[in-house]
C-alpha cells in the first residue's frame, strides 16, 4: 500500500511537473514570437520606416494589447493621424488617480473639458494609454530596449522610490510598476495632464501670467505657497531636485512637463485658490553622476542624443554649445556643464513670454529678460530666485492679465523632435 501511494504521488507529481513545464514552454514561445514583431530600438519604436501605413506609429501596440490585457490593462486610445486620445465612453471618468483634472464650468467643448479627458496634443508611439484593474488611466512606455535605456531606468527607479518620491521637492512623474518583457522592460505611470507646450498661445487655454509664472516657477524648484508665508524659505523643486541628486535631465523642454490642468485663470474670470502641480517626464537623455561630485565638474562632452539609437539622425533641439568645424557643414560640441544646459533648455522654453508695460511690473520684465536664454551660467537656483524675487514685487491683481507673445511664438518654444 505504501508503496502504491508512494508510486501514486510521483506520477502525479511527474504529470503536474510536466504540465506546468509545458504550460511554461508554451509561454515563453508565445513571448519570444511577441518579442519579434517589437521594435530593436526607440527610434524605430518611435519612428517605424513604414509610409504607407499611417497608423504604423501605433500597430506595435495592438500586437502589444494581449499580453497586457493578461497583466490587467485594458487599451484605451484611439490613434489619430496628428494627436494621441481617448474617449471617455457615456461621460464615465475612469477611476481618480490624483494625477489629472477638469475644471468645472469654463467651456463646454474643447481643451480642458471632460470630451478631452485623454487628449494629448502630440503624437509620440513610445506613449500608449491604459485602463488597470481599478480603472485608472495609465500610461505605459518602453524604458528598456537591450541595453538601450538602462541609465534611464535606473534614474526612475532612483527617483520613484518611496524615499525620495515622498519630497514635495520632486516633481517627476513617479514610475508605479515595472514589466518585462524578454530584453524590454515597461515602465507604468499615472496618466497626468497636459504637457506645458500649451500653456500660453493666441488660440488656448487662457492662463494668465500669474498661472504662467507660477508654472515657470515650478518647474525651477520654487513651491509658491510656502514662499508666501515663510519670505526666506526655498522649497527645492524640479531642476533643482534633480540637481543637488546630480541627476541633469538634458531635455528640458517644454514638452517634457505635465501638469495636473490649466488654470485658465482669464477664461474663469477670478484668481484660482488652487494651483496645478508640474511633473517632469522622460529620462531619455539623462545623465547621472556620483553623488560627491562637485556640481561645477559634471561636464558633458556630446549632444544629448549620443549614445542612443536617436544618435543616427539629426539632433533638432535648440543646443547652445556647438562651436565650428573645419568644414562648413558640421559642427562640434564644447564641454558643456549639464546642469547649465537643464537651465538654458527650461529658459529657451519661456523665451517667447513678455509683459505688456501696461501691467506695472517693471521688475517682474526685467527679470524675464534677464532669464533669456544665455550661456550665463545661471544656476537653476539663482533663476529661481530672480523669478521669485520679481513675483513677490507684484500683486496677484497685477497678474491677473494676458501674456504677450513674441511673433511667431504662438507656444512654448523650443519643442523640437530630439
Amino acid at each position: 500500500m505504501s508503496k502504491f501511494s508512494t508510486q501514486s504521488k510521483v506520477a502525479a507529481f511527474l504529470v503536474l511537473f510536466t504540465t506546468l513545464a509545458s504550460h511554461a514552454a508554451s509561454k515563453l514561445y508565445k513571448y519570444a514570437r511577441l518579442r519579434r514583431k517589437l521594435p530593436n530600438n526607440f527610434l524605430q519604436w518611435r519612428m517605424p520606416n513604414k509610409p504607407d501605413d499611417k497608423y504604423a506609429e501605433q500597430r506595435v501596440w495592438l500586437d502589444l494589447g494581449p499580453f497586457f490585457f493578461t497583466l490587467g490593462y485594458r487599451s484605451w486610445v484611439i490613434p489619430d493621424a496628428i494627436c494621441l486620445y481617448s474617449v471617455v465612453p457615456d461621460r464615465i471618468l475612469p477611476a481618480q488617480s490624483g494625477y489629472k483634472f477638469i475644471i468645472e464650468g469654463i467651456r463646454e467643448r474643447g481643451a480642458g473639458t471632460l470630451e478631452r479627458y485623454g487628449f494629448m496634443p502630440f503624437k509620440n508611439s513610445l506613449l500608449h494609454f491604459f485602463l488597470n484593474r481599478e480603472n485608472q488611466a495609465v500610461v505605459i512606455r518602453p524604458l528598456t530596449i537591450g541595453n538601450e535605456g538602462k541609465n534611464q531606468l535606473q534614474i526612475i527607479r532612483h527617483l520613484s522610490h518611496p524615499a525620495k518620491a515622498a519630497y514635495t521637492g520632486n516633481h517627476i512623474l513617479p514610475m508605479i510598476r515595472e514589466i518585462p518583457l524578454d530584453d524590454i522592460i515597461f515602465g507604468v505611470f499615472p496618466l497626468s495632464g497636459p504637457s506645458l507646450v500649451l500653456l500660453y498661445s493666441y488660440i488656448m487655454p487662457q492662463n494668465s501670467v500669474g498661472d504662467i509664472i507660477n508654472m515657470y516657477m515650478q518647474a525651477l524648484e520654487v513651491k509658491s505657497g510656502l514662499l508666501l508665508l515663510y519670505d526666506d524659505l526655498i522649497v527645492g523643486q524640479a531642476l533643482v531636485f534633480l540637481h543637488k541628486n546630480r541627476i541633469a535631465h538634458r531635455d528640458t523642454f517644454g514638452d517634457n512637463f505635465v501638469i495636473q490642468w490649466h488654470p485658465e485663470s482669464l477664461c474663469a474670470g477670478q484668481i484660482p485658490f488652487l494651483r496645478p502641480r508640474v511633473q517632469l517626464i522622460d529620462f531619455e537623455m539623462a545623465v547621472q553622476f556620483p553623488p560627491d561630485i562637485n556640481m561645477e565638474d559634471c561636464i558633458c562632452y556630446s549632444l544629448p542624443h549620443e549614445g542612443t539609437s536617436y544618435s543616427t539622425i539629426q539632433y533638432t533641439r535648440p543646443f547652445p554649445f556647438y562651436h565650428a568645424q573645419d568644414t562648413d557643414s558640421q559642427y562640434g560640441v564644447h564641454p558643456y556643464n549639464a546642469f547649465d544646459l537643464d537651465v538654458w533648455q527650461l529658459r529657451n522654453s519661456f523665451a517667447g513670454l513678455e509683459v505688456s508695460p501696461e501691467v506695472n511690473a517693471a521688475d517682474l520684465v526685467q527679470a524675464l529678460e534677464h532669464l533669456k536664454p544665455k550661456r550665463d551660467g545661471l544656476t537653476a537656483e539663482q533663476a529661481m530666485i530672480i523669478l521669485r524675487s520679481a513675483w513677490l514685487s507684484c500683486s496677484e491683481q497685477q497678474l491677473q492679465v494676458a501674456p504677450m507673445l513674441k511673433p511667431g511664438k504662438n507656444a512654448l518654444v523650443g519643442s523640437g523632435t530630439f
